[in-house]
């Protein structure tokens, strides 16, 4: 699998080296520069990222490309929340409030699970970015979040919620430096009533302590069910290449539930940022 895939990174390097030549009466290759030649086309992003994702192993579809208006540059946004579907809601009061990240970005290509919990998104910047001064100011984003809240899954009669903290930090990785962003939220339901004790009566038969509950219809009474959120986004770079990884924490064969009292987003974190190294890998020696 491995040479496999070394096989079709170095076919796609083949192409942006090449692209322009002709052979004998045959038709020009793709340009991989813009006219501007200053522009990997994203088709030639799309094929790395093929090279080093298995699409249909990670539920990725195709990467979607997002170009920047005259007045209006790209951005990213390390404080947005993903709900999974059918699991815990989250309330973010400073959501439409909040502002992106400015990123001066030619395109932005981003490839997403068909359910919501996983995205990559791959940014080509122009020559001669202050990549340090970039990743400074995702990270000072991503410490001015603000309060959001978890709450229990819509499905179920509950007011349980709890408060998000999310701490973000610098990262250092076989590419250079980058920045983690990690949410996460956790509250534990308390042990549901043991009901009425119950005692032997004088005629010999059961008898509750007490006076139980009349035997009505009441209206259902919210319970407390316990509340866990975890999300981890990653970002790093790789010559002119900005790459973000978000991937909210589930339980499943691939995502293990959490060890008890350890963060939600532990796992998360640990897989987006394996994933986060390995498509940086894609672009070692992409000429600049």
């Amino acid at each position: 699998m491995r040479i496999g895939r070394r096989l079709s990174v170095m076919a796609v390097l083949g192409g942006l080296l090449v692209s322009g030549c002709t052979s004998s009466g045959g038709a020009a290759g793709p340009a991989a520069p813009s006219a501007s030649g200053n522009e990997i086309e994203p088709s030639y992003t799309q094929q790395i990222l093929d090279a080093q994702l298995d699409r249909g192993a990670y539920e990725l579809g195709a990467g979607v490309v997002h170009r920047p208006k005259p007045d209006r540059p790209l951005g990213l946004s390390p404080c947005r929340l993903v709900e999974l579907a059918g699991d815990v809601r989250i309330t973010d009061g400073n959501a439409n409030r909040r502002k992106a990240v400015p990123v001066p970005a030619l395109y932005e290509l981003r490839a997403q699970r068909s359910k919501p919990g996983f995205s990559v998104s791959i940014y080509l910047l122009p020559r001669q970015t202050d990549t340090s001064r970039l990743l400074a100011q995702v990270l000072t984003g991503a410490r001015a979040c603000g309060a959001r809240t978890a709450n229990a899954p819509a499905s179920v009669i509950s007011r349980s919620r709890a408060p998000i903290t999310t701490a973000s930090r610098t990262t250092t990785g076989k590419h250079g430096p980058g920045v983690a962003v990690l949410s996460d939220a956790r509250y534990q339901a308390a042990s549901p009533s043991p009901g009425p004790d119950w005692t032997i009566g004088p005629d010999g038969k059961l008898a509750p302590v007490g006076k139980l509950p009349a035997a009505s219809n009441p209206p259902l009474t919210p319970t407390d069910t316990s509340v866990e959120y975890g999300q981890a986004v990653v970002y790093g770079m790789n010559g002119r290449f900005l790459v973000e990884v978000l991937k909210v924490a589930e339980s499943s064969p691939s995502d293990p539930a959490p060890a008890s009292g350890s963060q939600p987003s532990g796992p998360a974190y640990t897989k987006a940022q394996k994933i986060l190294e390995t498509v940086l890998t894609g672009f070692q020696g992409v000429p600049e």
